[in-house]
């Protein structure tokens, strides 16, 4: 998401540039509710490092470029362990587990 607001004539469009580990630049036009923009990048391989921008132009063509961020897709959401269940419930030395 982001916030741009031209004073004078107003913002005509925003777009955001993506591009995954050094890839070809991805192109999406991004929707806005009054002055908040939004696009959203899909799901990308885990480890892969997503670089982006967002560029703006105003009604009279003047155009801004935000910086460019970078962030590697996690998953940071550990694997939990809920429920173990001893099959059978007393096992012996005479029955397989």
């Amino acid at each position: 998401m982001a916030y741009i607001t031209d004073s004078k004539s107003g913002v005509a469009n925003a777009t955001l540039y993506y591009r995954i580990d050094n890839q070809e630049v991805v192109r999406l036009k991004m929707n806005r509710t009054g002055n908040l923009y939004f696009a959203e990048i899909p799901p990308k391989r885990y480890n892969s490092a997503v670089t982006y921008v967002v560029r703006a132009v105003t009604r009279l063509e003047t155009k801004a470029c935000s910086k460019e961020y970078t962030y590697i897709v996690g998953d940071f959401h550990p694997l939990v362990i809920t429920y173990i269940e001893r099959v059978p419930a007393n096992p012996t030395t005479t029955k397989p587990l």
